[in-house]
């Protein structure tokens, strides 16, 4: 996997233009960037008159597209821009698409509070060609992420997204389809295909979010942040004829519905990161932080991985007025991590004996990885999935200091956090039992 630097999201955030969900409103000041444990300082109220009074109100957000960048995604097109311009711009690559035949606005949104309503596709002609998009070649990882709201379904397979044509007079390339026999996510490779067919398929009239990924041995298909199908291949895909449509097949399959935010990434996104997805898009991005009413903030762990905003509002006699600012980008640590562990279980300078669980709580983002050791050496790992426990049996141990250590792998890192502590192992020595007498 390739290293992703969680530094560079502050200007993803600022390019994007990340509006107030409260409000509709672009953040009116920049609070800078947010590490933990450094106060950071609301924006001034406007001044009304001498007799104004102040208050503050600081909250945290939890915002879809930032995490999309964190992941890893090299591509995102909102759809956003259908009613407005012929292409789709693509915010965090440089592969703008191409809106073709019939495009509009789509009935509503699929992110709660956060805007981004998408595209409308009339199941006959619309379409977004996608020309630079990068190639998901031989057994190359890469994910497909997008909502999609349909509006008909019927013995038509409709393309949610493709990348698929006709070389050498066989069928290759891949898609995710949409018809009554149910959701499929399909890899064609001369002419013979591996495919997972979800039958339940998706709702009409109401948004989904579809992930369809690739390791380069399993397809994997997900709905609405669950795994609802799985399939073993290591058939590679050939020359793509390739370019990705948006809403379409091969000049064929057109979707009937509403389409936005779709992403692509050159890797396979991991259960745990296809869940925070789900759960960042579908619930209210801020909530307020409980006691935050003053002029400054000092972020703690339950903010990492999350943007602030702050609210400073003047109310006089008569008028009332609010200044809105906003972080520039996500809570880090200031070493630009998102992700990091505490242990839990062993305290620091404990005395452990027998069998003892470590357990690790993750906080931020999610991580690709955790591994735990003793004393420096590699004992047990996991993807990031809950539960993160190790069995430690310290009989196997000498008696002594002993180092038990967690290490983190946040989004996309290439080198770990660690989180550490220093335990005392006593273990009552076991004498073997002696022989009778004369029997020795």
């Amino acid at each position: 996997m390739a290293p992703r630097l969680a530094v560079a999201i502050a200007a993803v955030c600022v390019a994007i233009g990340l509006n107030d969900p409260a409000t509709g409103r672009a953040a009116a000041a920049s609070l800078g960037r947010a590490h933990l444990g450094v106060a950071v300082a609301a924006p001034a109220p406007p001044a009304l008159g001498e007799a104004d009074q102040a208050t503050y109100a600081w909250r945290r957000c939890a915002f879809y597209t930032p995490l999309v960048s964190a992941d890893g995604a090299s591509h995102l097109w909102r759809l956003d821009d259908s009613s407005t311009s012929t292409g789709a711009a693509d915010v965090l690559g440089s592969a703008p698409g191409t809106y073709l035949g019939s495009h509009a606005t789509a009935a509503s949104a699929p992110l709660a509070g956060q805007g981004s309503w998408g595209a409308a596709f009339d199941g006959s002609s619309s379409e977004v060609l996608l020309a630079g998009a990068a190639d998901e070649p031989g057994t190359d990882a890469y994910t497909f992420e997008l909502w999609a709201r349909p509006e008909r379904v019927d013995s038509s397979y409709r393309f949610l997204i493709s990348r698929e044509g006709t070389v050498g007079g066989q069928r290759a390339g891949t898609g995710v389809w949409l018809s009554k026999s149910g959701l499929g996510f399909e890899r064609w490779s001369g002419g013979a295909s591996s495919s997972i067919d979800y039958a339940t398929g998706l709702a009409l009239d109401r948004w989904s979010y579809v992930v369809a990924s690739y390791d380069g041995t399993t397809m994997r298909l997900y709905v609405n942040g669950v795994q609802v199908g799985s399939r073993a291949t290591s058939a590679p895909l050939g020359a793509l004829p390739g370019p990705s449509v948006v809403g379409a097949g091969a000049g064929t399959g057109f979707f009937a519905g509403d389409l936005a935010d779709v992403a692509l990434y050159p890797l396979a996104l991991a259960r745990a990161h296809v869940a925070a997805h789900y759960a960042d898009a579908t619930h209210t991005p801020c909530t307020a932080i409980p006691g935050a009413t003053g002029t400054t903030y000092t972020p703690v762990l339950g903010d990492l991985g999350d943007a602030l905003t702050a609210t400073a509002t003047a109310t006089g006699a008569v008028h009332s007025a609010s200044t809105e600012g906003q972080s520039e980008g996500p809570v880090d640590d200031g070493h630009g991590n998102l992700a990091l562990a505490t242990i839990e279980g062993p305290t620091e300078a404990e005395t452990l004996s027998g069998t003892v669980t470590v357990s690790a709580a993750l906080h931020g983002l999610p991580a690709d990885r955790i591994e735990f050791e003793v004393d420096g050496q590699y004992r047990y790992s996991k993807v990031a999935e809950a539960p993160y426990q190790y069995t430690w049996y310290t009989r196997a141990e000498s008696n002594g200091p002993h180092t038990v250590g967690v290490e983190l792998w946040g989004p996309g890192a290439s080198t770990p956090t660690v989180a550490q502590v220093t335990v005392n192992v006593h273990n009552p020595t076991v004498y073997p039992t002696p022989l009778l007498f004369g029997e020795e």
